[in-house]
């Protein structure tokens, strides 16, 4: 959120004034933890004016911005003008106030100086000059070190600065400094320019690449002015809150048309994702854009996963050859390192090719064996931790033209047992860090456990990925995969989150298990449904959790708790069952208008307050028939998060927060769907009444009968071994020329990454593969009697 309110903020500036003077005082305050007056008066003054234009969208609409900046939902511009306020008032604290937070900027920027030690090389400006990176890095990272210690990028004669930044003052949490210990002025910049220097027959200077930094950033802003001031067709658009909670959003309104989808903001806030102003309505003139050429993601796959990153962006890419996604990392994989193809394997929990056949998107420079991207300097020296590894993914091939529009393939067959083995090695993969033998024996070595992105809703929703772009016999399929599931005993905590995982397939509609089957939803006016009328097969668990119970985690430093995963159990004397699809906020409940619904009021001031923590959760209802007076609901920690030596000190060995009976209806509460939020199991595509009738079967009609691809299955590690492409002749002309030409005729070759082409006399067809191919050993099959021809053909990979 603090993020973008400085970048408005900061190009607002430029294109109001491009004046020299005006972009030296922008990098001050965009890079400057620290601000001499000048700067300082001009931040305050600009943000006054931001301030008046940002009280209500409509007023943001009447501006000079409008056409510019604009925003996909009024609680981003609200945010941003409470941030723009924060600036503003930080003139008026109080002495004691301000001292604090002087205090909290020097103990930040220590603790950054400690982590990295006083001689230790900070390498990171290397990536910003590739291949030349040994001439800027040892001057790039005594600057990193300087900036550090003064929080400016002036020469060490420059006088110590007094003024507090009040743009590195804040963040979600509230006031103070919580800046990220990467952060570095230089590496936005080319710094492999330094090398082109005057003075290149020695090493850059730290003033050459201050120089060169400041340079590029002047002729950014003078040339990001001169667009907007000629154009008219440069549109940004801000949303500040969850990544992946925006990328549904975007889908759903896309298949429905609505702007609400019941996603929220973030993991810890009642307020949901609105796409209500910026021009997604239907009705509107120039509807804002719902599907992107380019996606590019940062290096979100080190902090969500991969997986998540996918399953959230390859349906909002353009259906064309010349949409790309780009994925990066920073952080080396536990076992290989970064994106080489063992390491991408561990990230994507799956063979490489399978996965992308799975998901119809190939990720590109692991197939050609080059990129344009280095990261040289990072193998160079043998960074431990660190290794930049950048990923451009593209969709499927493209199969033909249709009145001038690209089409792409059309799907890939699967056999229903097959697809069910697959994908029951992908759920194993996931769901590692549950392997106890896998855990101790890392433990052994002294790997660090990895951080964990997965959860069964993940698994679900990629399912539900999966059943769109392959052709298969769905229900079969899925059954076979849940065998495995249940027969499973490599996962020491595998069946205690079987309820969730069918819950969430029934919520996605994905799958139907017989136990979600109306027929054996609990009765309702008994036991804890004793007030229902229908009790649905899915319900909402709500558990109010007292504050006092939250301060265990509070009392305990950010560096040592880290972000330990929490989820629900349910627990009686005769099960144990854990949910992870939680959502938390801080705040209050009261009676809605509807029966079995509450209604939430979120705490404003969520940290500083007594208010409650709201935790919900949606669990099967059928699991509440037995020993309702003898089942908890406990909220608490995940066990395998890499903080548990600590939170095992404090909460005991269960990593227990706080535990209240299903009976209680002070702390339990079960309602049909979670507070104020009807649309979240529409998005999902839940049915409240799924039953046997309902259930798709898969996908076998999907593709044209005159061209078919199938896949070839290793027995053993479910990988994809090979593709084979099908071509039948249906017309009489085709199958009269096939069954009289001879074989040595009949001509096969392949003319582009992804196709071959199959040529004997009057004919000509295009077997286009989903995934490119290594055509130099294929195999043929030529039927004539049947009338068609297949081509076999093995994955290309990276040497």
């Amino acid at each position: 959120m603090n993020l973008t309110a400085r970048n408005v903020l900061l190009l607002t500036m430029i294109i109001d004034d491009a004046s020299p003077s005006n972009i030296e005082a922008a990098w001050n305050i965009f890079f400057h933890f620290y601000l001499d007056k000048g700067s300082l008066d001009l931040l305050r003054a600009h943000c006054r004016k931001l301030i008046r234009l940002s009280s209500s969208l409509e007023a943001w609409e009447d501006g000079n911005y409008s056409a510019i900046f604009r925003f996909c939902s009024r609680n981003t511009l609200s945010e941003l003008h409470r941030h723009w306020s924060l600036y503003i008032e930080t003139e008026d604290l109080a002495r004691k106030e301000k001292n604090d937070l002087w205090t909290a900027f020097r103990k930040g920027m220590q603790a950054v100086k400690d982590k990295y030690g006083e001689n230790n090389l900070v390498i990171s400006s290397g990536a910003s000059a590739g291949p030349l990176w040994a001439s800027v890095f040892a001057s790039g990272s005594k600057h990193f070190q300087r900036f550090w210690t003064t929080g400016v990028t002036f020469d060490e004669q420059t006088p110590a600065l007094t003024l507090i930044n009040p743009t590195f003052a804040y963040d979600s949490t509230g006031r103070g400094f919580n800046v990220h210990y990467g952060t570095d002025p230089l590496i936005s910049f080319h710094l492999a320019m330094a090398a082109q220097l005057p003075a290149s027959n020695h090493p850059a200077s730290i003033s050459d690449l201050v120089q060169l930094a400041k340079t590029q950033f002047h002729l950014w802003c003078s040339s990001f002015r001169d667009r907007i001031t000629t154009t008219n067709n440069v549109v940004i658009r801000m949303f500040a809150g969850d990544a992946l909670a925006f990328s549904q959003t975007l889908l759903y309104c896309a298949r429905t048309g609505s702007t609400q989808s019941g996603a929220y903001v973030s993991p810890w806030v009642g307020t949901q994702v609105s796409l209500d102003g910026g021009h997604y309505d239907k009705a509107s003139t120039n509807r804002a854009p719902l599907s992107f050429n380019v996606i590019e993601t940062s290096n979100l796959t080190d902090h969500l996963g991969l997986l998540n990153i996918l399953i959230v962006t390859v349906p909002l890419l353009e259906r064309t050859t010349a949409a790309i996604l780009n994925t990066n990392t920073l952080l080396r994989s536990k076992d290989t390192g970064g994106l080489a193809p063992g390491g991408l394997t561990n990230h994507a929990c799956a063979d490489i090719s399978t996965l992308s056949l799975l998901l119809g998107i190939v990720p590109i420079s692991y197939v050609s064996g080059f990129t344009s991207q280095s990261n040289i300097h990072e193998v160079a020296l043998g960074h431990a931790e660190r290794l930049h590894e950048p990923l451009s993914w593209k969709l499927a091939p493209v199969v033909a033209k249709s009145e001038g529009l690209d089409v792409l393939h059309q799907g890939l067959q699967f056999e229903p047992f097959v697809l069910g083995q697959i994908l029951f090695n992908i759920y194993l993969r996931m769901f590692a860090d549950e392997n106890l033998k896998q855990v101790l024996s890392a433990a052994k070595i002294g790997k660090k456990m990895p951080l964990l992105h997965y959860i069964r809703g993940t698994f679900v929703a990629l399912l539900a990925l999966v059943k769109q772009n392959v052709r298969t016999d769905w229900n079969p399929a899925m059954r076979h995969m849940l065998d495995c599931v249940e027969a499973d005993k490599t996962l020491m905590t595998n069946l205690n989150h079987y309820q969730d995982f069918c819950c969430q397939l029934h919520l996605h509609g994905v799958y139907t298990v017989g136990a979600l089957r109306q027929w054996n939803c609990p009765a309702p006016g008994a036991g804890v449904f004793k007030l229902w009328k229908q009790v649905t097969p899915v319900v909402c668990v709500i558990l109010k959790v007292p504050r006092r119970s939250l301060k265990v985690l509070e009392d305990i430093s950010p560096n040592e708790v880290g972000t330990p995963p929490l989820h629900c159990e349910v627990i009686s004397t005769i099960y144990q069952n854990v949910f992870s699809s939680i959502q938390c906020v801080i705040g209050e409940t009261f009676p809605g208008t509807v029966a079995h619904q509450l209604q939430l009021r979120e705490d404003t001031a969520p940290w500083t307050t007594d208010s409650p923590l709201i935790v919900s959760f949606y669990m099967p209802s059928w699991v509440l028939k037995a020993q309702p007076a003898n089942t908890h609901v406990r909220f608490s920690v995940r066990a395998g998060s890499t903080c548990n030596p600590i939170l095992h000190s404090r909460l005991g060995f269960t990593l227990e927060i706080f535990s209240a009976r299903l009976t209680d209806t002070t702390h339990v509460r079960l309602l049909a769907t979670r507070p104020d939020n009807c649309e979240e199991l529409k998005r999902l595509g839940y049915n409240e009444f799924h039953n046997a009738a309902s259930e798709p079967q898969g996908n076998l009609g999907k593709c044209s009968s005159q061209n078919r691809v199938s896949a070839i299955i290793d027995k053993q590690s479910f990988a994809a071994l090979g593709l084979t492409a099908r071509t039948s002749f249906h017309d009489a002309e085709g199958r009269k020329s096939l069954s009289e030409c001879i074989t040595s005729k009949i001509k096969i070759k392949q003319v582009s990454p992804c196709s071959m082409l199959v040529s004997f006399p009057l004919v000509d067809r295009l077997l286009t593969f989903p995934y490119p191919i290594d055509g130099t050993s294929f195999k043929p099959r030529i039927a004539r009697k049947s009338a068609y021809i297949e081509v076999c053909a093995s994955p290309r990979h990276s040497k």
